[in-house]
């Protein structure tokens, strides 16, 4: 099975670079368009070199990226169960005009 997709979309927020022991983390959410009228946002992450060459984004650029969709998995808080929901694991991505 191939888990690879583009998206082309704005940074509704800023980056916000995660620093987990030897690894950095860049993340954001990134709001997309689908059949023609339809808005959503997904939750993105890059990792290590990837995130250093991309720290340079900031709230609505453009970008194109490429990537796979990861299942999460993690307890909630508030009620003691698990919660499950996906990520954007970006491999590629260059800012658009």
């Amino acid at each position: 099975m191939i888990n690879y997709m583009m998206l082309e979309g704005r940074l509704i927020n800023d980056p916000q670079p995660i620093k987990l022991e030897k690894n950095l983390k860049l993340q954001f959410q990134l709001e997309f368009n689908y059949f023609g009228n339809k808005t959503g946002v997904i939750n993105c992450s890059v990792w290590n070199e990837k995130a250093k060459e991309l720290t340079y984004l900031e709230k609505g650029m453009k970008i194109v990226a490429a990537g796979s969709l990861v299942p999460l998995e993690w307890d909630n808080k508030k009620t003691g169960l698990k919660s499950h929901g996906h990520e954007f694991r970006i491999t590629d991505a260059r800012k658009i005009d």
